[in-house]
Protein backbone atom coordinates (compact mmCIF):
# COMPACT_ATOMS: atom_id res chain seq x y z
CA UNK A 1 0.00 0.00 0.00
CA UNK A 2 2.98 2.70 0.75
CA UNK A 3 4.27 2.14 -2.54
CA UNK A 4 0.45 2.92 -4.12
CA UNK A 5 0.30 5.69 -1.44
CA UNK A 6 3.21 7.04 -3.07
CA UNK A 7 2.27 7.21 -6.26
CA UNK A 8 -1.03 8.98 -5.76
CA UNK A 9 0.71 11.51 -4.01
CA UNK A 10 3.60 11.73 -6.58
CA UNK A 11 1.97 10.61 -9.71
CA UNK A 12 2.65 14.18 -11.64
CA UNK A 13 6.32 13.89 -10.79
CA UNK A 14 6.71 9.71 -11.77
CA UNK A 15 4.83 10.94 -15.26
CA UNK A 16 7.10 13.55 -16.16
CA UNK A 17 10.32 11.59 -15.63
CA UNK A 18 8.44 8.51 -17.40
CA UNK A 19 8.09 11.15 -20.07
CA UNK A 20 11.74 12.47 -19.95
CA UNK A 21 13.16 8.99 -20.01
CA UNK A 22 11.29 8.10 -23.10
CA UNK A 23 12.52 10.58 -24.60
CA UNK A 24 15.94 10.24 -24.13
CA UNK A 25 15.47 6.55 -24.98
CA UNK A 26 13.53 7.49 -28.52
CA UNK A 27 16.21 10.19 -29.11
CA UNK A 28 18.89 7.79 -28.48
CA UNK A 29 17.48 5.58 -30.92
CA UNK A 30 16.82 8.26 -33.76
CA UNK A 31 20.83 9.00 -33.38
CA UNK A 32 21.84 5.33 -33.38
CA UNK A 33 19.35 4.59 -36.19
CA UNK A 34 22.20 5.23 -39.00
CA UNK A 35 24.81 3.30 -36.88
CA UNK A 36 22.56 0.46 -37.06
CA UNK A 37 21.57 1.06 -40.75
CA UNK A 38 25.59 0.84 -41.50
CA UNK A 39 26.01 -2.30 -39.42
CA UNK A 40 23.79 -4.34 -41.24
CA UNK A 41 24.49 -2.76 -44.94
CA UNK A 42 28.11 -4.52 -43.77
CA UNK A 43 26.32 -7.46 -43.08
CA UNK A 44 24.41 -7.85 -46.25
CA UNK A 45 27.69 -6.88 -48.26
CA UNK A 46 29.04 -10.09 -46.80
CA UNK A 47 26.52 -12.23 -46.84
CA UNK A 48 26.92 -11.48 -50.50
CA UNK A 49 30.12 -12.49 -50.64
CA UNK A 50 29.76 -15.55 -48.78
CA UNK A 51 26.58 -17.25 -49.55
CA UNK A 52 26.24 -15.98 -53.21
CA UNK A 53 23.21 -14.03 -55.54
CA UNK A 54 20.10 -16.71 -55.19
CA UNK A 55 20.14 -17.26 -51.33
CA UNK A 56 17.07 -14.37 -50.80
CA UNK A 57 15.99 -15.82 -47.30
CA UNK A 58 18.76 -17.52 -45.84
CA UNK A 59 21.20 -14.84 -46.49
CA UNK A 60 18.03 -12.40 -45.21
CA UNK A 61 18.30 -15.01 -41.61
CA UNK A 62 22.32 -14.86 -42.17
CA UNK A 63 22.08 -11.24 -41.63
CA UNK A 64 19.46 -11.22 -38.66
CA UNK A 65 21.89 -13.92 -36.74
CA UNK A 66 25.06 -11.43 -37.41
CA UNK A 67 23.17 -9.05 -36.03
CA UNK A 68 21.67 -10.38 -32.80
CA UNK A 69 24.84 -12.12 -32.16
CA UNK A 70 27.16 -9.18 -32.30
CA UNK A 71 25.20 -6.46 -30.95
CA UNK A 72 24.51 -5.53 -28.20
CA UNK A 73 21.23 -6.37 -26.13
CA UNK A 74 20.00 -2.75 -25.77
CA UNK A 75 20.59 -2.51 -29.58
CA UNK A 76 18.11 -5.52 -29.99
CA UNK A 77 15.89 -4.36 -27.49
CA UNK A 78 15.40 -1.15 -28.94
CA UNK A 79 15.19 -1.96 -32.65
CA UNK A 80 11.99 -4.57 -33.81
CA UNK A 81 12.34 -7.48 -35.74
CA UNK A 82 10.54 -5.45 -38.53
CA UNK A 83 12.49 -2.42 -38.48
CA UNK A 84 15.55 -4.58 -39.26
CA UNK A 85 13.98 -6.39 -41.55
CA UNK A 86 13.43 -3.51 -43.55
CA UNK A 87 16.85 -2.26 -43.13
CA UNK A 88 17.99 -5.42 -44.83
CA UNK A 89 15.58 -5.65 -47.49
CA UNK A 90 16.55 -1.70 -48.57
CA UNK A 91 20.51 -2.54 -48.14
CA UNK A 92 20.25 -5.94 -50.03
CA UNK A 93 18.26 -3.49 -52.71
CA UNK A 94 21.47 -1.31 -52.93
CA UNK A 95 24.03 -4.13 -52.68
CA UNK A 96 21.72 -5.85 -55.40
CA UNK A 97 22.21 -2.41 -57.74
CA UNK A 98 25.67 -1.87 -56.83
CA UNK A 99 25.99 -5.22 -58.06
CA UNK A 100 24.31 -4.87 -61.45
CA UNK A 101 26.00 -1.83 -62.30
CA UNK A 102 29.17 -4.01 -63.20
CA UNK A 103 31.14 -3.68 -60.09
CA UNK A 104 32.45 -6.17 -57.10
CA UNK A 105 32.62 -5.94 -53.79
CA UNK A 106 35.80 -5.01 -52.89
CA UNK A 107 34.96 -3.92 -49.27
CA UNK A 108 37.52 -0.32 -49.61
CA UNK A 109 35.98 0.56 -53.14
CA UNK A 110 32.14 -0.63 -51.91
CA UNK A 111 32.11 1.58 -48.82
CA UNK A 112 33.48 4.38 -49.83
CA UNK A 113 30.85 4.54 -52.14
CA UNK A 114 27.30 3.44 -50.38
CA UNK A 115 25.22 6.54 -48.86
CA UNK A 116 23.24 6.09 -45.57
CA UNK A 117 19.27 5.63 -47.21
CA UNK A 118 16.57 7.51 -45.51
Amino acid sequence: MKIFDFLVLYWVDFFVVVLFLGLMLWLWKKGERERVKLIIHWFVAKAQKELGGETGQYKKGYVLDLFYTRLPAIIRIIFTKKEIGNFIDLAAAEVDEFLTSGKTLNDDLYFDEIEIYE
